[in-house]
């Protein structure tokens, strides 16, 4: 009877409660902008590096308000450092729930460039 009670418990918790992150890829260069290719030469010491940038989107009762968008989660990181380019960009996938709240999420992050000067 113990034991059966523990596992019961175990399999509620794992049930209201579980979350999940995993990296989605490596990316030597990307952009969602247009670069010229032609005569590229990037700037290091104007480079930022380890920008982050993340789009979510929360769930309420396991029903999602939105999708978050990729797309969006590297606009987001190339506007904090006013540029155009990502490169060693590493992609990421995470989502939680608790009870009645949860949250899916796409993140970047990877050292940005601006090719427009």
């Amino acid at each position: 009877m113990h034991r059966n009670l523990i596992w019961f418990l175990l399999m509620v918790f794992f049930l209201i409660f579980f979350g999940c992150s995993y990296r989605i890829g490596d990316l030597t260069a990307m952009s969602t902008r247009n670069v010229t290719l032609e005569n590229l030469k990037l700037n290091y010491e104007k480079a930022v590096n380890q920008v982050e940038g993340k789009d979510c989107k929360p769930t309420i009762f396991f029903i999602k308000t939105g999708t978050p968008d990729l797309e969006e989660a590297i606009d987001n990181a190339m506007d904090k450092a006013n540029g155009n380019l990502m490169t060693d960009v590493a992609l990421y996938y995470s989502i939680w729930n608790f009870l009645i709240f949860g949250n899916e999420c796409f993140s970047c992050k990877g050292t940005v460039y601006n090719t427009r000067e």
